[in-house]
């Protein structure tokens, strides 16, 4: 297994402070949803359906916003963003925790609209820094950093809520982010273009559509793709479907494993199915990361969404923590990958905005994964929601092809 190009990724200054600050700084990120559904159903005491729709502002907010952020980034710099983002954090929380149902879907929205861009900020300076043979493994280490942050920050929104009420966990969380943001700010990390070191990789396709990254000479590709009128070519845009179909895949495998583990009874080791499933995410980001060829996102998006539905065949819990496996090792390559290509269709200048749109469909994705599955669940079975979220992201696959196929 090769290990070099993690040695070489490590090796550039900084890049080391980055994944620790970046694993840090995203760990109270990831525990403000699960603290906000768990503030309407507990401390508003609403139904669950009220949870979503707080939810759904948020992410709806992140949606719009990532683009926007995205494109100031380009053209003021990250410091100027985090400062904005940081501030707004700080007001929300502040706020948010005291207002009535009432105002908090709509303080939601503007909360996910000035989120903290801890996840593109951090994909976009990794871009920067490093040349584009290092990219495989940089975004695999990140995505790999990205579940270790999931695996801890809503778990530890769950004891936050449950030891200090949700008034009082939902201000720590947003200290957290607060902190968060100040330490993005004092670490100001690099994403113009006259800190990049390498040539930017050119994404073209071949005469049978597949992706091919390149490396140009530096001052040419750039400028050429600079020029153009859009960098949403046929590649990007099938880049993004995956994008959207990936999360929409984990997010319904989500609700499925809570509603199937609840079916078997077992509903406390719930998390020990989730962590399975995450650390072979991480075995084969890991694994991914060594490789000296990309694979197609369309390719891994497949693999994901059909062994899941493998899991519909579980019939015990432990079964189902197996089942879960096989998907689970393509999880986070396929984020990595599309990150990859999304950061190679545009030139650096313009990356910022390009990542704040692939954050946006990872959002639209996610949103639409959960109710599409729970809508299933409610009329059939979970392991029929496997079945329809499975088939659901192969049918996005394959439209993802489609689009790829074009010519403008």
């Amino acid at each position: 297994m090769r290990i070099a190009p993690y040695a070489r990724v490590l090796g550039v200054p900084g890049v080391r402070s980055l994944y620790w600050l970046a694993l840090v700084a995203r760990i109270p990120v990831t525990a403000a949803p699960i603290a906000l559904t768990l503030r309407v159903v507990l401390g508003l005491h609403k139904g669950f359906a009220q949870a979503g729709l707080v939810a759904a502002a948020v992410a709806l907010g992140m949606a719009c916003g990532a683009p926007l952020l995205g494109h100031l980034v380009d053209r003021r710099g990250a410091r100027t963003v985090l400062i904005i983002t940081t501030v707004s954090q700080a007001v929300f929380w502040t706020v948010a925790a005291r207002l009535p149902f009432e105002w908090l879907a709509p303080a939601a929205f503007i909360g996910g609209l000035l989120s903290l861009p801890v996840f593109s900020l951090i994909r976009q300076t990794l871009a920067t820094l490093l040349p584009e043979r290092d990219r495989q493994a940089a975004m695999s280490l990140d995505s790999m950093s990205t579940e270790l942050s999931y695996s801890v920050g809503p778990a530890l929104g769950v004891v936050a809520i449950t030891r200090l009420g949700s008034s009082a966990a939902m201000l720590a969380i947003g200290v957290g982010v607060v902190i968060a943001g100040i330490g993005l700010i004092l670490f100001d990390p690099p994403t113009s273009r006259n800190s990049e070191v390498p040539a930017a990789p050119v994404v073209t396709q071949d005469t049978s559509g597949s992706l091919v990254l390149g490396e140009g000479p530096i001052g040419s590709s750039p400028t050429a793709r600079a020029s153009s009128a859009s960098w949403l070519t046929p590649v990007a845009i099938a880049a993004l479907l995956a994008t959207s179909g990936a999360t929409l895949t984990l997010s319904g495998t989500d609700i499925a494993l809570t509603a199937s583990m609840r079916t078997f009874g077992h509903v406390s080791l719930l998390g020990l199915v989730v962590a399975a499933w995450a650390f072979a995410s991480m075995v084969g980001g890991f694994i991914y990361g060594t490789l000296s060829k990309r694979w197609d996102p369309l390719l891994l998006l497949v693999l994901l969404a059909s062994l899941t539905v493998l899991m519909f065949f579980a019939g015990s819990w432990w079964t189902l923590l197996l089942l879960a496996l096989p998907s689970g090792l393509f999880c986070a390559p396929l984020i990595s990958s599309t990150v990859e290509v999304i950061a190679g269709s545009v030139a650096p200048e313009r990356r910022g905005r390009a990542l704040g749109v692939h954050t946006s469909a990872l959002m639209l994705g996610n949103a639409a994964g959960a109710p599409l599955t729970g809508a299933v669940i409610d009329r059939a079975s979970p392991g029929v929601g496997f079945v329809a979220i499975g088939v659901l992201g192969t049918v996005l696959a394959v439209t993802a092809l489609t689009v790829r196929h074009l010519r403008s």
